[in-house]
């Protein structure tokens, strides 16, 4: 399983804003702080498997098991985790901007105290369409009868007619050439045959006849074909959420990689643990409204995916919605 982290991060220093207009006017300057997303881009490999029409007749024909149904099954190749910044709309402040004001504003600005964020990232579907097989080398459905008709007057005839050959019969003469095959190999390694192989001829011949050997037990022991499916899952961290577990999609052995409200896959799980959970939080109530800049300090975190004892990705990352409160004036004295 390959694992991709890239946190995409132009975002410097300790605290960021998402301003999206500042007038050089005075006036009210309302603002959103800045909160994380998480991407996860999920890459599966998915089996689709279709039984062979003669499934059932392996055991006594060929002494083998052979699976009986058709199944799809999915596994995660690769997990690509990316994140962004958006403006975080149920943080909003405002602060009073004043010609005193304004400079300190600008050089804050400047320094990447406070700064512009990206606000969104690249975002992809992949869906693929249903794989069918086509099973070759099925014999000859029709055979030929023999019966007696009996005419007017009494007299029997013999009678040749076509009828469906029962399935058990194809199944025999399928196995009948397998052993053909197998006989006849065996015969050329040992020089038991009319023609002469060596070198690249007898390289050639046993690689047609694996070929047509491979061809015939398909049709007992079944294909599978493989494809790959992909999808990209944002996941917006929530303080509030109890334990921090979440499920950004789930895995579904028909359809691949889904969302996380599709039930008909298993879920797949992620946790966020805070490393600096225990920092102390900027007190607003001895601040006079308007005359600082709130911003977020974000806090490191560690994002952990996993399904059941399988874990995919675990990797140190800061979540701005995990981070405490800071204020930096607006005027100095």
């Amino acid at each position: 399983m390959k694992i991709v982290t890239n946190v995409r991060c132009g975002l410097a220093a300790a605290a960021l804003l998402a301003f999206p207009f500042l007038s050089e006017a005075q006036g009210d300057v309302s603002y959103a702080l800045s909160r994380t997303v998480l991407d996860f881009n999920v890459t599966v490999e998915q089996e689709v498997f279709q039984a062979g029409p003669y499934a059932r007749y392996a055991q006594k024909y060929l002494g083998v098991a052979a699976r009986l149904s058709d199944a799809s099954t999915c596994r995660i190749v690769e997990v690509g985790l990316d994140s962004h910044v958006e403006p975080d709309q149920s943080a909003r402040y405002s602060f009073q901007a004043t010609s005193a004001s304004l400079p300190a504003f600008v050089e804050m600005t400047s320094t990447g105290l406070v700064s512009l964020a990206p606000c969104s990232g690249p975002g992809v579907w992949k869906f693929a369409p249903a794989l069918k097989t086509d099973f070759r080398s099925v014999p000859a459905n029709l055979t030929n009868v023999a019966g007696m008709l009996k005419r007017k007057g009494g007299d029997l005839v013999r009678q040749n007619a076509l009828a469906e050959k029962p399935e058990e019969q194809k199944a025999k003469e399928v196995a009948e050439r397998i052993f053909d095959i197998r006989e006849y190999r065996y015969r050329i390694l040992v020089g038991d045959t009319d023609a002469t192989y060596s070198g690249e001829a007898m390289q050639a011949t046993m690689n047609e006849l694996a070929a047509m050997e491979e061809e015939l037990m398909s049709l007992f022991l079944g294909k599978s074909e493989y494809r790959t499916l992909s999808g990209l899952f944002e996941l917006i961290p929530d303080k509030s959420v109890e334990g921090q577990f979440y499920i950004p999609f789930r895995l579904s052995d028909e359809e691949g990689p889904v969302g996380p409200d599709n039930m008909t896959g298993k879920p797949v799980y992620v946790q966020i643990t805070v490393e600096d959970a225990s920092a102390s939080a900027f007190d607003l109530k001895n601040r006079k409204p308007g005359s600082y800049v709130i911003y977020r300090i974000p806090a490191m975190c560690t994002v952990k995916l996993f399904e059941g004892t399988t874990t995919y990705l675990a990797r140190r990352m800061p979540v701005f919605q995990f981070g405490q409160l800071g204020a930096c004036p607006l005027a100095y004295k």
